[in-house]
């Protein structure tokens, strides 16, 4: 599960991403550069997966994933590949409109069906984000402009337990200065001392934030930042 949020800057975006995992799982590998046919990208790997739920290419298209947590239905099939296999498969792409296609192609029914939970895919590349919501039979897509500061979350808790405080919380934080960089740092710092399992920065007795991941992209730049924070 994840928190991730998008702020515009300058001539590009800044993506930061909370990790939240079981606090078992391994440690992911720090991010390093991959060839995806004609593309270059940089992610960090999961090694129990062997995929990654962040990356971002050489045409600056950033995407990261989100787990989601829905009810299976009695007899429907078990998933068969990780949901971290996704991205890998869409950085080869050099635009952010060919990469959805490709997600769809992924996820229609004749080739995926069974294949994946529940997810969501946040797609970034200059001032156009495209948001993939994946579930049981029903695959959802949205584009727009990117023109203001996008909160995402996901809790194995429920959506509707964190999403409220944490939303209340970006909102306030981006309300509460110009610069809108430095907000979304503090906001992906944040933990309540008497709520940590709703926080941004989470931590209960099973799973933590295991890591926080910065993407940055500008015209003259592409940089990713990963820090384990357990």
């Amino acid at each position: 599960m994840c928190t991730v949020s998008v702020v515009p800057a300058g001539s590009g975006f800044r993506l930061a991403c909370n990790r939240d995992e079981r606090r078992t799982r391994p440690r992911a590998l720090a991010p390093r550069i991959h060839s995806c046919g004609a593309r270059r990208a940089l992610w960090p790997c999961d090694p129990q997966s062997g995929g990654t739920w962040i990356g971002v290419n050489d045409r600056g298209l950033a995407i990261v994933l989100l787990n989601r947590t829905v009810r299976r239905a009695a007899g429907s099939p078990f998933p068969t590949l990780s949901r971290g296999a996704l991205i890998p498969r869409l950085l080869g792409e050099p635009r952010v409109d060919a990469a959805v296609e490709r997600a769809l192609s992924q996820l229609h029914p004749r080739n995926a069906l069974g294949r994946f939970e529940a997810f969501t895919l946040v797609m970034v590349q200059c001032d156009r984000i495209a948001i993939v919501e994946h579930r049981p039979n029903m695959t959802a897509i949205t584009l727009h402009r990117l023109q203001h500061a996008l909160l995402f979350t996901s809790s194995s808790l429920g959506d509707e337990i964190v999403d409220p405080p944490r939303r209340r919380l970006f909102a306030g934080l981006m309300h509460s200065t110009r610069d809108h960089l430095e907000a979304q740092a503090r906001f992906h710092r944040h933990r309540w001392r008497d709520r940590p399992h709703l926080s941004v920065r989470m931590s209960r007795e099973d799973a933590a934030t295991v890591s926080h991941t910065v993407v940055d992209v500008s015209k003259e730049a592409i940089a990713v930042r990963y820090v384990p924070t357990i």
